[in-house]
Parts: C-alpha cells; structure tokens; sequence
C-alpha cells in the first residue's frame, strides 16, 4: 500500500483552517453576515477575497486525489464505505446539531444588530424616534456605520412608508448609495415593497442607476425570491420577510412597470446585455423559478435556493461526486490526459455563470438541497482533475520545483488583474479560474517540497481541522459579538476572533473529540497516549 500522503494531508487542513479565516473577517465589511463591526475594513476584504478566490477549488482537488488514491489502494467497494463514515454520517449528525446551533445564533446575533436608535426605530416600523430625532437636528441623509445605508435606504427596506415619506418631505436624498452601490430603489425592489417602488419612482428615484456590480434596481426583480427571503435578517431586518411576500410584492412592481409605456421602455433598455450577460441571466432566471419549488402546505422549499446545509454544503457535492466516479469507475473509465484538459475547461464553463445579482469575484456560495448546476461542474473540474493528477508523479514532481514563482505570479499579478475586470464577465470568466489554478496547485508544489517529512504535529493538526470547520461557525459568530464594541482596530478585533476560536476548537478536539466515537467517525480510530503512571504500573 502506498505511504499516507503527509503534506496533502497537512494541505488539506490548511485549506479547513482557512475557512475559518474567511469567516473571521465576515463581520468587517458588507456581505450577508450575522455580525457586522462599525469599522469597514478595505484589507480584510481583500484577504476574504483572496482566499474565497482558490480555497474550495484546492479542497476539491485534494479531494479528487485522494478519492483517486484510496481507490486504487483499497478497492472502489471500501472507498464508498470510507466516503459514507467521513462524509455522509457527519453531515446527517451535523444537520441534527451543528446546523440547528448555526441558525439560533446567526438569529440571536442579526436581531441583537449595535443598530443607533433612529435606525432601529424604522427597521420596527416606528416614526415617533425618527420624527424627533430630525427634530432635534438629525440629518435626512445619514448613514449607518454598519452597512453605509441611507435613512430613505432603510425604510424602503423595512417597509416603512410613513418613514419614507417623512424623509422625503424633509428633503432626504432618495438616490443615496451605501457601500455596494445599492440605492433605496435597489433595496425596495429586491425584497418586493411595492408600495417604496411607488413612492420613490414619484419623487423622482433614477431606474437605471446602478451599483457596484453594474446592477440597476429593475434587474433585482429577476433574482430569486427564495435569496431574497433568506437575506434579509442578515441585512439588517428584525423579522424575515416571506418567500411570499416578496413575489406578491414584486408582481405589484411588475404590473406598475408594465402598466407605464415610460417605464416598460426602461425596463427592456436595462435588461439590454452581451449575448454572453443575457444566457446568465436567463439560466438565473429559469433555476430561480417555480418549476423547482416544492410546497409543503404554507411552506415553500426551493430545491436550489433555500438555505439547508449552510457551510456544509461542499460534503453534498463530495457525495455527488462520489456516486459519479464510482459509476464511471464500475465501467471502466480511468482518469488520464484527457480528463485533465476536459476539467480545466469545465472550470471556466462553470465560471461563466457566477453571480446571481451581477458580476463577483469567486465561486458563488450555494447552500440548497441540490447542487446549484453551474458550481456543481465548476467544482466537478476541481475534483476530477485531482484524480488524474493522482497519476501524474511527473506533474507532481514539476509543482514541487516551480511553485515558487507560481504563487507570486498568481498573487501580485492575476489576483489584482482578477479584481479589476469584475464588471467584464468575459475576462472574469478567464482569469478568475486562473487565480484559483496557480495558488491552488502552487500550494500544492509549496507543501510537498516543505512538508513532505511525516510530522506527528502536522498529522495531529491536519486530523483536528475537519471537526473544527465542522462546528467553528457558532463560535466565530459569538466571538464577533462580543468583540463588535471594542473600541481596537479591525485587525485586533479579527486576530482575536480567529485566535480564540482556533483555541477553543483544538482543545474541544482533544479533549471531548479525538478518542470518542465522533473522532472515530471524522478520522479513523485513535489510541489515547497512556499517561507516565500507567506506563510503570503496567511494567511491573
């Protein structure tokens, strides 16, 4: 039997340990998160989109090379059953445990939002606080240090329309922008408040102002309802708002528009794209709709769209990919040359339809109970190219060698290129997979030149890393509010995080999970040192 690939493994929970650095910084800039800090911090954001940019491609390439690997050394039939204890058991656990735990604390966390009075008072679909507030000299425009979303913004948002109104009435700017370029118009769209849309369009809000995805408001109505209904505690709104609420919403917009010649005009202007930006929005329209939405009663489940496995979402697809490599291995397929090219080109095919609401940067994050189709062959490219490099000691031998002008090429120069052509889908398409494939195979040579002499250290990290990006996200949440009203740095406050966090689940590791029943489940059995006493009682 081959030797246990020891700088792979230690690779492997490197690419874990990442994870919870990505979710770390969450809280410090705007995207869907739990916890936001007051303090926008441009550096975070770039570290969270650098490793958003390779992380799971290389997760998903080890996979493949192990999966490879254990077949070939063990036999397909124990490669399944190994596959069903690692993966499929701790996800039916974690969906029973962590997952539930997940969502307590993201609602307790988004509903305990350090929201200033005046904002808290919309958002509970109050006006006496904010009516005072102006009074008492309170500017019309202000913005929250969380989101840098107007007071207009807020209300469209929350559906407070005497809100919306008072500020227009003392003059507020209906057109002002937060962080992500979003206006009023974009938020009351988005979540289906017709009645803001109404009120905005007749004081004058602009239809084709865009944001920083190069989005304009009316676009917002083609993504999916299911998306929109799960964001909206994370945005910043005490309660939920429903899957049906929005669409009832957003068909009242959509009457209004196609009511006025004017506005159906704009609408079909805004929609005008390249062939390329009409197919994506198309293929987000067609996976969004009602052909794929189960009902159960009252509840509506979206097989795509609503939120069920959370971070553990990437154990589905390795299931996926299991039962897709062990039909094609029963019939004899075997990965070579022709795997390696045809999984670099479904990378780029995959990449081509990222981003729901416009351009982004990185795979899309999907959480619903199939595999979103675009990052399910993306993703697909990733792990079947890791079982044709399994092969390939030549390929393996060349990234040992050359990784050190591999990974600065992909960082100093394609990630900033990456960064910039954003908005340009057809560049995006090309040079994002292009960041993913050198900092992932870089990583790959880096770890096999320097860590290729087996270490009892690295092993016991490499093994406590899978239970830790199992359950690391309640911690992570918890730590962020405790630490959101330090008055310290963003950095302090992040290093914090990750450092307790990291503390907190190596020692939960080794003392509650390494030797038990769960530690069996996620990495085999393990013999528990027996302490010097035992040792001397046990030679006499």
């Amino acid at each position: 039997m081959a030797e246990r690939r020891s700088d792979l493994d230690a690779l492997r929970g490197f690419a874990m340990i990442l994870g919870i650095v990505l979710h770390a910084t969450a809280g410090f800039f705007s995207i869907p998160w739990p916890v936001h800090d007051t303090n926008f911090n441009s550096g975070l954001l770039l570290l969270y989109l650098w490793v958003h940019g390779f992380r799971m491609p290389m997760f998903f390439i080890l996979s493949g090379f192990f999966t490879q690997a254990v077949c070939e050394q063990k036999g397909l039939k124990k490669l399944i059953r190994q596959r069903m204890d690692r993966i499929a058991i701790p996800l039916v656990l974690c969906c029973v445990t962590i997952l539930p735990l997940n969502a307590f604390v993201s609602r307790k966390a988004s509903q305990s939002h350090h929201r200033e009075p005046v904002i808290e008072s919309i958002v509970r679909n109050e006006i006496q606080d904010l009516r005072t507030w102006i009074e008492c000299g309170g500017n019309p425009d202000h913005k929250d240090a969380i989101f840098g979303r107007s007071l207009v913004a807020w209300a469209s948002f929350a559906h407070n329309l005497p809100a919306l109104e008072f500020l227009i009435q003392r003059n507020a700017n209906i057109q002002a922008t937060d962080r992500t370029g979003n206006s009023p118009l974009h938020y009351a769209v988005f979540v289906g408040n017709a009645e803001a849309f109404d009120v905005l369009l007749r004081h004058g809000s602009d239809l084709n102002a865009k944001n920083n995805a190069g989005s304009n408001a009316l676009q917002a109505i083609r993504s999916s309802p299911f998306q929109a209904s799960e964001l909206t505690t994370v945005l910043g709104l005490v309660e939920k708002r429903s899957v049906s609420d929005v669409k009832q919403g957003r068909q009242a917009i959509w009457k209004t528009i196609a009511e006025s010649e004017n506005l159906l005009r704009s609408f079909h202007g805004s929609m005008e794209a390249g062939v390329l930006d009409e197919l994506v929005a198309y293929y987000w329209s067609f996976r969004g709709s009602d052909r794929f939405t189960l009902h159960f009663g009252s509840y509506q489940l979206h097989l795509f769209d609503t939120m069920i496995f959370d971070h553990l979402w990437f154990l589905v697809y390795l299931l996926w990919y299991l039962l897709v490599y062990a039909g094609l291995t029963a019939f004899g397929w075997v990965a070579n040359h022709k795997t390696l090219w045809l999984a670099v080109f479904a990378t780029f095919l995959g990449q081509m339809w990222m981003g729901p609401l416009g351009p982004s940067f990185g795979p899309d994050s999907e959480f619903g109970l199939l595999p979103a189709p675009h990052l399910w062959i993306y993703y697909a490219g990733f792990f079947f190219f890791g079982t044709a490099l399994y092969k390939l000691t030549s390929a393996q031998r060349w990234l040992s060698t050359n990784w050190w002008w591999i990974l600065p090429l992909s960082s100093i120069i394609v990630f900033p290129a990456a960064l910039a052509t954003i908005p340009l889908r057809f560049l995006a398409t090309l040079l994002q997979p292009l960041f993913a494939w050198g900092m992932a195979l870089g990583l790959m040579g880096a770890f096999e030149a320097l860590f290729k002499k087996p270490s009892p250290t690295m092993r016991w990290l490499a093994d406590s890393s899978y239970w830790m990006y199992l359950a690391h996200i309640p911690v992570v949440i918890l730590l962020q509010s405790l630490v959101n009203s330090w008055p310290v740095s963003s950095w302090i406050k992040f290093s914090s995080v990750l450092l307790l966090t990291l503390f907190v689940l190596l020692i939960s590791y080794d003392w509650l999970v390494r030797y038990s029943w769960v530690g069996r489940i996620l990495n085999g059995t393990k013999i528990r040192p027996r302490s010097p006493t035992e040792v001397l009682k046990a030679s006499k």
